[in-house]
């Protein structure tokens, strides 16, 4: 038994390719009833099947070779097989498509393996159509589809209807392929040419109602209802072409399937009459009422007549200041940063911006001594000085200003920190997100810091 998954996986995607070699590749060395399993099981989306796939892309080649390696009614019977949603089958893509190549092999006539057995042995062929050498070329050569079920088989193929009731013919009809609906007239059947889809419309009245007047005319009229002489009523039917007169004026713009069954849901809305629904008038007279007021009733006090004022126990919200760090940015403005410290009142010095640093972070980084001290002047408490100074940065980092002069190598800036803040700078025990002290990232860094005479060791 040959294993069903990755060949089955790789014949579909063959399949989907157009590659006939390595579809041929796939199924060699199978028997019938294995190829049959294999293509059976090679299922898409939508239960697509191969069929489907080269019906839709017009591939005959890929459709031989599958006819090549699969009993004649094992091809037919997947042909057959309908789609998940929409429920079309091979005939209804290849229709849908334009794939007038594949239509005319799925309709060829097949079963003729007796015939094609002894042409093949006197070295002549007695059919040239793909699926019927196809057939020949098969394994199994008992099988013999007789023409009257061959007939039946073309039947049900071009009889089958999607989930809107068409057929192929009305596929067809409804891109106006002219050759491909002639194909398929002169397959099907008088009484299909008559068959209506959901809606009631022939294939030929949904050719006339997408414009497509060159393919409604290779359907033959209708018959059409006459009285001779004597009064009695008879059928004329013509296979002719109808002459121009015959056809009627273009139609209005053409209405797909989908939208029709949306117009069916609206039309089933039941309308709502205005004498149904009870509606009160706006301006409807108000029933007189006779009021009548005891003197004790209309007294009021002078009292109610006071209005209280209203008494807001909110307190009035203080705006918040605005960080420096977020409104200065590299490489720093020094008549910018002393407009903002002069007004203490909208903006904070040591506020931290959208990323977590500080102004003092961002100086320590860019190695700007004159910004660092125009800063540290601004800082009278030493407080606020001390808890400045080892502030740790608000991200992953956790950085100190002296942490982020390390960082880019700014050893006068922090020269420069170490020289205002002096003993305030702990450059051992304040350790940043990966347990480093500013003389430990130092020494990491391969900085010399021991010109700086700081206390706290």
């Amino acid at each position: 038994m040959i294993d069903l998954t990755e060949r089955t996986v790789a014949l579909f995607q063959a399949a989907q390719a157009g590659d006939k070699k390595q579809v041929s590749l796939q199924l060699e060395s199978v028997t019938p009833e294995e190829a049959l399993l294999l293509v059976d099981h090679a299922r898409g989306d939508d239960n697509l099947t191969l069929i489907h796939v080269t019906a839709s892309a017009n591939d005959v080649g890929v459709l031989a070779e599958l006819a090549s390696r699969l009993q004649s009614q094992s091809l037919q019977r997947l042909a057959r097989i309908p789609t998940a949603k929409m429920r079309n089958t091979a005939l209804h893509l290849a229709a849908q498509s334009r794939a007038i190549d594949v239509a005319r092999f799925l309709l060829s006539p097949l079963g003729k393996s007796e015939r094609s057995t002894s042409d093949n042995a006197t070295g002549t062929s007695g059919d040239n159509s793909p699926l019927a050498f196809a057939a020949a070329e098969s394994t199994d050569k008992d099988t013999n589809i007789e023409s009257d079920d061959q007939a039946e088989v073309i039947a049900s193929l071009l009889g089958a209807t999607n989930a809107w009731g068409e057929t192929p013919l009305h596929c067809a009809a409804a891109v106006g392929d002219t050759k491909l609906v002639e194909l398929l007239v002169a397959s099907a059947s008088a009484s299909l040419l008559l068959v209506g889809d959901a809606w009631g419309r022939t294939a030929r009245q949904v050719a006339i109602e997408h414009g497509y007047l060159a393919a409604a005319a290779c359907f033959p009229i209708p018959p059409v209802s006459t009285t001779d002489t004597d009064g009695k009523a008879t059928n004329e039917t013509t296979n002719t072409k109808p002459s121009p007169a015959a056809i009627p004026p273009p139609p209005p713009p053409p209405v797909p399937a989908f939208a029709r069954q949306l117009m069916d849901v609206a039309a089933k809305r039941v309308p709502i009459s205005p004498e149904s629904v009870k509606v009160k008038h706006l301006f409807a007279p108000v029933p007189h009422q006779e009021i009548k007021l005891s003197s004790n009733e209309l007294s009021v006090s002078t009292s109610t007549l006071i209005l209280s004022p209203i008494s807001n126990s909110s307190p009035t919200p203080i705006p918040r200041k605005k960080s420096i760090s977020s409104h200065i940015e590299y490489p720093g403005d020094i008549f910018a940063l002393k407009s903002m410290l002069s007004d203490p009142v909208s903006y904070d010095p040591l506020g931290n911006d959208l990323f977590g640093w500080s102004a003092l972070h961002k100086f320590a980084s860019w190695n700007k001594p004159d910004l660092l001290q125009i800063l540290v002047d601004s800082l009278a408490d030493p407080n606020v000085c001390s808890a400045a100074v080892n502030a740790k940065s608000r991200n992953a980092d956790a950085f100190t200003p002296a942490h982020c002069a390390i960082d880019n190598n700014a050893l006068t800036a922090l020269s420069t920190i170490v020289c205002n803040f002096g003993h305030l700078v702990d450059l051992h025990n304040v350790l940043d997100a990966k347990g480093r002290s500013v003389a430990h990232f130092a020494s990491e860094r391969q900085l010399d810091i021991n010109f700086l005479k700081v206390s706290g060791k």
